[in-house]
């Protein structure tokens, strides 16, 4: 058996895959945008060719490879290695450990996204070395993961840690997932262009978004936000600032349920603004903590960015006993 490890993120928009050594380091990378058509056999296709890719540019082989490790941005009850539900694929109640096995013909990892991406920054990252941490991983919407004494916390199908969906504020913004005053209906990439829509589109104020992407702003990217942010645009900062400040009351709530010894805050909006943003994390958290000081709670960036879904599912073949 081989020594290397694959890791592939499935995304609504992308397809990430990662070679790494034994060592968790990473020997080679190839990535895709993801099949528009949400066929799975053709986005299974697509995962087979980015492996292949990154073995190739490695000069690996097959044989080199230990396992497969998969991300997919749904819940996963790891009891049956079920697809739960992935409105961002169309994929509900997918059997995909059976499928994954034949496509690969290797021993098979099966994690929801930001679990993974949580496991990446226990094991080698921005939490290594603690005993509970806590991920938040803000991009398009906004997941989560927890890791207690050194396991992850999965719950029941699956759907434990689903932190975007936590409530902060009762009958708050309407969420995607139709509750209100859900985290993700004020800290996400929708949260955010539903907001611009409002303050820029209908109460007509000025941004500079609208010289950068016009006035639709439902494909919004963390690249844009990052450069109006840091161009001082007003209406940019605020609703940044002010979601930055409610994953902040989010954070405070998880250190009254957990009192982790980190929390870790990745994703795209994260890898985008992060240092901006944290303050404003560190703000809200401090206005409604309970019980700890501010300096017992330690807030860090994600170490790995892009790659720690991807890395995290490949580690998921080293701990399938963890979970």
């Amino acid at each position: 058996m081989g020594s290397l490890k694959l890791g592939i993120d499935l995304g609504g928009t992308k397809i990430l895959t990662l070679l790494i050594d034994e060592d968790s380091k990473v020997v080679s990378r190839a990535k895709t945008k993801t099949s528009k058509d949400r066929d799975f056999d053709s986005i299974t296709m697509q995962m087979k060719e980015m492996s292949e890719k990154a073995l190739s540019d490695a000069g690996a082989l097959w044989k080199d490879v230990a396992g497969v490790g998969i991300a997919v941005p749904s819940p996963v009850d790891h009891a049956t290695g079920t697809i739960v539900n992935s409105p961002n694929l169309g994929l509900k109640d997918i059997q995909a450990i059976p499928i994954f096995e034949r496509l690969f013909s290797k021993k098979i990892a099966l994690g929801n996204d930001t679990t993974c991406g949580i496991w990446s920054e226990y094991k080698a990252g921005a939490a290594k070395g603690t005993g509970t941490a806590v991920g938040f991983f803000p991009g398009t919407g906004l997941g989560g993961g927890i890791v207690v004494n050194g396991k992850l916390q999965t719950g029941i199908k699956g759907v434990a840690a689903e932190l975007g969906h936590m409530i902060i504020r009762y009958k708050g913004r309407r969420c995607g997932c139709g509750n209100r005053g859900c985290l993700e209906a004020y800290c996400s990439k929708v949260a955010f262009s539903k907001r611009f829509d409002k303050l820029i589109n209908k109460r007509l104020n000025k941004s500079v978004l609208t010289e950068l992407m016009g006035k639709d702003f439902s494909t919004l990217k963390s690249s844009v936000l990052a450069k109006a942010y840091r161009s001082g645009d007003q209406i940019t900062c605020m609703v940044l600032n002010k979601g930055a400040y409610m994953l902040g009351v989010a954070t405070a709530s998880m250190a009254c349920v957990l009192a982790p010894d980190c929390f870790v805050y990745g994703g795209g909006v994260m890898e985008a603004l992060g240092e901006e943003l944290l303050p404003h994390i560190r703000t809200g958290l401090n206005e409604h903590l309970f019980g700890l000081q501010p300096q017992d709670v330690k807030l860090k960036l994600s170490m790995f960015g892009d790659d720690a879904v991807a890395l995290g599912a490949a580690l998921l073949l080293e701990d399938c006993g963890e979970i």
